[in-house]
């Protein structure tokens, strides 16, 4: 008895908690909103995902940054010598230039290689560390043309539950990757 007593006592503790902190999120959200909506008065919760924690990204990671740097460095320094083979193939320059170059490229491969697997390793032992939570939020509002339209951002909190610290608009974000999206001809 002492036992289910405990159990339901800790998982009381838990979901109060919880209960808490989305709390805390959804009033956080209001405030937010009410300094960045063209009209709060035309404000109307749609519906709130749960909260959830956020950790940090590997691709934020400076390290990430600057591996991902000297790889598109390598690349174009790659792609460049590749050119000159090219041209100096086509205007019959001499073999030992051309091998030259080409000696040069395949050490630049090599690199790029390297760069590569160096980033691979990385990303494995990358530990993400806890930044704060993350919840999602659809909402109708008045927009600047006084049209009532519907809304979805997700808002990121810091550890302590003090602010938004960031407010993502879906629609947005989506639209941003589709033009990436359509302006890569790998993906054609």
């Amino acid at each position: 008895m002492k036992k289910i007593i405990t159990l339901l006592a800790i998982i009381l503790v838990v979901v109060a908690c919880n209960t808490s902190n989305e709390s805390q999120a959804k009033k956080l959200i209001k405030e937010y909103l009410k300094t960045t909506m063209n009209d709060f008065s035309s404000y109307e919760s749609v519906e709130f995902s749960e909260l959830d924690s956020c950790f940090t990204l590997y691709y934020d990671s400076e390290e990430a940054k600057n591996l991902s740097e000297m790889i598109e460095s390598e690349k174009k320094y790659n792609e460049f010598l590749s050119e000159k083979i090219e041209s100096f193939i086509q205007r019959d320059f001499s073999n030992e230039l051309i091998e030259s170059f080409k000696n040069s490229y395949d050490k630049s491969q090599i690199r790029i290689d390297s760069l590569l697997q160096a980033d691979i390793e990385a990303h494995q032992s990358f530990i993400p560390e806890f930044i704060g939570f993350e919840m999602t939020h659809k909402f109708r509002g008045k927009n600047a043309f006084g049209a009532l339209i519907l809304n979805e951002y997700v808002f990121l909190f810091d550890k302590d539950f003090t602010k938004v610290i960031e407010a993502i608009n879906f629609k947005d974000t989506l639209n941003k990757l589709k033009e990436i999206l359509d302006d890569n001809p790998l993906y054609e």
